[in-house]
């Protein structure tokens, strides 16, 4: 690359004292700082800049190359396209030569970095462009390595898999791999010597004797395959196995590593099925299992000392259960227990999750004093009659059961938190809630009053949504209330009381099936989500809303204006029938709009001098033309419309547009200036173009296109251009690393 004269002289900023170099290289950001590192005679140049970014360098630490957003042809389709990376920043390094460059710089100036690489293969092309990336990667004592890989094409041989990773086995320090089709892929990790964290799922076969030789792995994660666990090294302290058919049990035993502290079962498989123990390796405890579909979460510290249930039953009890040590987190979730009797947990359990199970009682249950979160969600409690709960307890699930009445509940006062959604309540005359309760979720049961009941004053959180309220007024809403959500058939009102405008309220979602009238004074009200309303023009949501979200509302009967809001910024509308124009703020900055009725982008909101974000997805238009008046908006997104024809301009001036996505429509052809630029207009700041999903555009329209876009853009294309790389490049990779950069 040449360098330019500017470059070989020292700049004043170079003056400057390191301190204040550091913390204007951390504002200017990682793309900033990689142009510089790649200019070396600038950097011997200016000492003091480079001592500030190589400390700025050693203090992120870790850095990201993600090759899994891309989007290629899989099975006859298009995986979908990322989120805008402006939205969800996840990757640093944006093509190989940037990586391989930094990788070099690291290990000439010695800086300790951890460099993640994520790359999916989707076809044996992919794969040698991995072989050719591993290749050029330098040995280095002080950069580790975490590869992320994605094994999805079927016509790929990884038989090799191991001695591609080879030649930078000493770098690796983590390991995750998928594979996505049945072929089976041994694979031995015995040499990767500083491995510290192996995750695998899929096809891949895990051979378990190498493990033993992984003397710093601190986590084993594997999943939906085939697992030999008969040497498990010693400095494990996390293994989570999921859906596998787990081979090597010596007697029918694990033999558990003493510094296990995570142990985490579910839907586990062996050869042999009538008896399944756990052991830990200093002793002889074991815990005898049979028909055991999950354990999950386990903290390790203490000695198990028996956990059975008969050999007959398939059903997991807790019948046997004692444990004693330092057991903090016990999850027994999925397991088919039916009962809690005799059930004796440790006195300083903390967390104890039993959902999703059988359980009707609480009948000879003692839970320990000390726990602060219990979850009893979706199983098949009936009452909560004698139910002794823990003195401490802050919080408790008790969603998704078939609770009917809180006749004789009894909460402890050290509740915060309570759920108690998806049951059958239908009335809370009876009920008497924790003085100190701050969140209740009451949705989706069956009430239709809520007379004569008395909620804590405390309570900051009160959900009540789909229930069947006819109406509801100012006098049962606690004042302090900041969050409600509620459904109603025929008023929601909270200007009836005298004291109303004393409401604390902040966040209002209200849910209705017909025409609902609303009358609000709450002052501080700035967040409203309403779905199903059937008008919306003469109601008052009040002065200082901020945000807006409209879900299947039908309101395209009527003329429609929201401008009388005048600090709303935020307007989200799904599903909803609307008219084709409406009046909108001036102070909106974002608009999202999602499986709506528009036939075409309103031309008022081009007209909105303060928008900024734009999100049109799934609206079924077919010609997207929209002109922006003022120089504010950064990013639009108008995906998965069908759009065949696009025409976006701008006012004449260099624009702040950030992200553009275009992905999954039916364009025929794009060109600089179908989207706004030309010579007066310039996307001196657009950081990516995305035109995933777009089958019929053609090389020639990107060729054409990214003549004109600055080397900063990444341009994100559809497989099309994949397979025409890589008929023509001969390296394989089927990666242009010309600029603009163009992500395969």
């Amino acid at each position: 690359m040449a360098e330019p004269a500017a470059s070989r002289k020292r700049i004043a900023l170079d003056l400057l004292p390191v301190d204040i170099l550091s913390n204007i290289i951390s504002m200017a950001g990682v793309n900033s700082l990689l142009l510089l590192v790649e200019d070396g005679t600038f950097m011997k140049s200016n000492p003091n800049l480079k001592r500030a970014i190589n400390h700025e360098i050693a203090r992120k630490s870790s850095f990201v190359f993600d090759c899994h957003y891309t989007v290629s042809e899989h099975q006859g389709h298009f995986w979908d396209i990322h989120d805008s990376w402006i939205e969800n920043t996840v990757f640093d390094l944006r093509d190989v030569e940037e990586l391989l460059m930094f990788d070099n710089y690291c290990s000439k100036e010695q800086l300790r970095v951890h460099l993640v690489i994520k790359f999916s293969i989707f076809t044996p092309s992919y794969y040698f462009g991995l072989q050719q990336l591993i290749s050029n990667l330098q040995p280095n004592n002080n950069s580790t390595i975490g590869f992320d890989m994605r094994l999805c094409d079927s016509g790929t041989d990884f038989t090799k898999l191991n001695d591609t990773l080879f030649p930078i086995k000493d770098r690796i320090t983590e390991l995750s791999m998928e594979m996505y089709d049945d072929r089976d892929c041994d694979l031995d990790v015995g040499y990767l010597k500083n491995i510290e964290v192996l995750n695998l799922s899929g096809a891949l076969v895990l051979k378990g004797p190498s493990l033993d030789k992984c003397y710093k792995l601190r986590k084993l994660a594997v999943s939906c395959q085939v697992t030999d666990v008969s040497e498990l090294p010693q400095s494990l302290k996390i293994l989570c196995i999921d859906r596998c058919y787990i081979l090597g049990l010596g007697n029918g035993c694990i033999v558990v590593p003493d510094s296990i502290e995570i142990l985490k079962l579910i839907e586990v498989y062996t050869e042999v099925r009538h008896k399944f123990v756990f052991q830990r390796s200093s002793n002889s405890s074991c815990l005898p299992r049979t028909g055991f579909q999950a354990i999950d979460a386990y903290r390790f510290g203490f000695d198990v000392d028996a956990l059975e249930s008969p050999t007959n039953d398939l059903q997991f009890t807790l019948d046997a259960i004692n444990v004693a040590g330092n057991l903090r987190e016990l999850d027994l979730s999925d397991n088919r227990i039916k009962t809690l009797r005799g059930a004796h947990f440790p006195d300083n359990l903390k967390e104890l999750n039993l959902s999703g199970n059988l359980i009707n009682n609480f009948e000879g249950v003692q839970f320990p004093d000390n726990l602060r979160t219990l979850d009893l969600s979706s199983n098949g409690i009936q009452t909560l009659s004698g139910a002794q709960f823990p003195s401490y307890l802050t919080t408790l699930n008790l969603s998704s059961n078939s609770i009917e009445t809180l006749y004789r509940a009894q909460f402890p006062n050290s509740l915060k938190v309570l759920n108690l959604s998806r049951n059958g309540i239908g009335s809370l005359e009876d009920a008497v809630f924790p003085k100190y309760l701050t969140h209740l979720n009451l949705d989706c049961n069956s009430l239709e009053s809520l007379e004569n009941v008395t909620f804590p004053g405390s309570l900051v959180e009160l959900d009540l949504s789909f229930n069947r309220f006819g109406n509801v007024s100012a006098d049962i809403i606690p004042k302090c209330l900041k969050r409600l959500s509620v459904s109603v058939t025929e008023a929601f009102n909270l200007s009836n009381g005298s004291d109303s405008a004393q409401f604390e309220l902040q966040s209002l979602c209200l849910s209705t099936d017909d025409a609902v009238d609303i009358y609000l004074s709450t002052p501080g009200l700035t967040t409203i989500e309403l779905n199903g309303m059937q008008s919306l023009d003469s109601q008052d949501l009040g002065k200082s809303l901020t945000s807006l979200t409209l879900l299947y509302c039908f309101l395209d009967k009527e003329s429609l204006s929201l401008e009388k809001y005048s600090k709303l910024q935020y307007l989200e509308i799904q599903g909803c029938k609307f008219p084709s124009q409406f009046e909108l703020p001036q102070s909106l900055t974002e608009i999202v709009v999602l499986k709506s009725n528009f036939e075409e982008i309103p031309s008022q909101w081009g007209q909105l001098r303060n928008l900024k974000r734009l999100k049109f997805r799934e609206n079924h238009t077919k010609t997207a033309i929209i002109e922006f008046l003022y120089n504010s908006i950064e990013v639009i997104d108008l995906s998965k419309n069908g759009i065949k024809e696009v025409q976006l301009l701008f006012a004449p001036v260099s624009t702040k547009l950030q992200s553009l996505s275009l992905a999954s429509n039916e364009l025929m052809t794009i060109s600089s200036e179908s989207i706004g630029q030309n010579s007066k207009i310039k996307h001196e700041r657009l950081k990516e173009l995305i035109l995933s999903g777009n089958r019929l555009l053609l090389k020639t329209h990107i060729n054409e296109l990214k003549v004109d876009l600055p080397n900063t853009t990444t341009i994100f294309w559809n497989s099309a251009y994949i397979n025409e790389m890589q008929s023509s490049d001969s390296s394989g990779t089927g990666l242009d690393l010309t600029p603009p950069k163009i992500a395969l």
